[in-house]
């Protein structure tokens, strides 16, 4: 799968890097973060592991019980199915 971003943000962004390739850019920055694109990792944020993995064992209950997910993530899931 393939994901195009479009619009005005990412063309000048597109544009801002293009200038940044010359020696004498003249900007004052060195470098495009693109964070308009729904990637935090690019920002250093930790992935949504915890969530991501509750998740899986709520919708297959058939995963608890084993050695896929840390403790803490076993705990929550049976604390959401026993309530």
């Amino acid at each position: 799968m393939e994901y195009a971003v479009r619009g005005e943000i990412d063309i000048l962004a597109q544009e801002l890097q293009e200038r940044l390739a010359q020696d004498n850019h003249g900007l004052p920055f060195s470098e495009i973060v693109r964070c308009n694109i729904g990637n935090p990792q690019a920002l250093g944020q930790k992935p949504m592991s915890f969530h991501r993995q509750l998740l899986s064992l709520l919708t297959s209950p058939e995963l608890q019980g084993q050695a896929l997910y840390p403790a803490d993530v076993h705990e929550r899931a049976r604390q959401f199915t026993n309530a």
